[in-house]
């Protein structure tokens, strides 16, 4: 079994060490400035061996036991949840203290009843939940800073359990599963800052041709002049066989006339090609030109 808090001495989960008091009693050496020597488990109430004690005194009490209590502090790191604005949800609050023995006699006595994560949660629990009451878990900033003032002001003294505490510190933050919620909340949030990001994109480039769009790739010395020219000109011949087949697939199923062709054709062609053209030619140009380009293609 782990040996108590502050307990110096024992072994085999005893707390502190056999005493033989006998007639003669020997005085303990309590001169070590980090510890209290207890005497205890007699007959007369435990006594704390210090410069007043007298061997009449532990023979009249018939001491069976000697406990050493170090009077140093120690730290303790406790973490509890307390509850927020949001009833579902609650804050993970870690307090950080600096605890002593301040009466060891009290302690002694209640030191198999003692738990210090029980100790803690009670002395906590009331002034952090009136606290943490009035923040939400999607609006914290300050809370910290004001458990400090309420929980550091003073040194405590636990007159009941023979404790005195000092807290150093206060952090908090939402607990596993309001962290889960504040997590979906920013992914919404960073998902809607890309759509709308993508959105004044497009709107910027809602204006701009693909010429420009590669005229732009060949100005940042991604592309040179000639394989800009080229690609443009290759994606203006795909256009326009694009839609010479639709046009030649709507006078096929009926809906326009060779006419209609025609005069579509002046608007995507060159002038040139399109005076001059008649809606037979251009079908047979545009088989031909498609047959070219799976030719290259191959």
């Amino acid at each position: 079994m782990e040996r108590p808090m502050f307990i110096q001495n024992g072994e085999d989960g005893q707390i502190g060490v056999e005493y033989k008091c006998g007639m003669f009693p020997r005085i303990p050496n309590y001169r070590k400035s980090d510890s209290w020597f207890l005497l205890t488990d007699g007959e007369m109430d435990d006594i704390i061996v210090d410069d007043h004690t007298t061997i009449k005194a532990i023979r009249r009490g018939q001491y069976r036991r000697l406990v050493e209590i170090s009077r140093s502090p120690q730290v303790v790191v406790h973490m509890f949840n307390s509850t927020c604005q949001e009833t579902s949800y609650s804050f993970k609050v870690t307090v950080k203290a600096n605890v002593y023995v301040n009466d060891p006699v009290k302690f002694y006595a209640n030191i198999r009843n003692i738990n210090v994560r029980d100790f803690f949660n009670n002395q906590f629990s009331l002034d952090v939940k009136e606290v943490t009451q009035k923040y939400s878990i999607l609006s914290y900033s300050g809370i910290d800073n004001e458990l400090i003032s309420v929980l550091t002001d003073i040194k405590v003294i636990h007159d009941t359990s023979g404790l005195a505490y000092q807290i150093t510190n206060v952090m908090t933050e939402p607990n596993d599963e309001a962290k889960m919620l504040l997590k979906e909340r920013d992914d919404m949030t960073i998902k809607y800052k890309m759509t709308m990001a993508a959105w004044k994109i497009a709107k910027g480039n809602k204006k701009k041709t693909y010429a420009d769009a590669i005229w732009e790739e060949a100005a940042k010395g991604h592309l040179t002049d000639v394989e800009a020219i080229q690609r443009i000109k290759e994606y203006d011949r795909k256009n326009q066989q694009e839609k010479l087949e639709m046009l030649l697939k709507l006078r096929d199923e009926g809906m326009i006339s060779d006419a209609d062709i025609s005069a579509q054709t002046q608007v995507f062609l060159p002038v040139s090609q399109s005076q001059i053209t008649p809606a037979k030619q251009i079908a047979g140009n545009v088989t031909d030109s498609v047959d070219e380009f799976y030719d290259d293609e191959e």
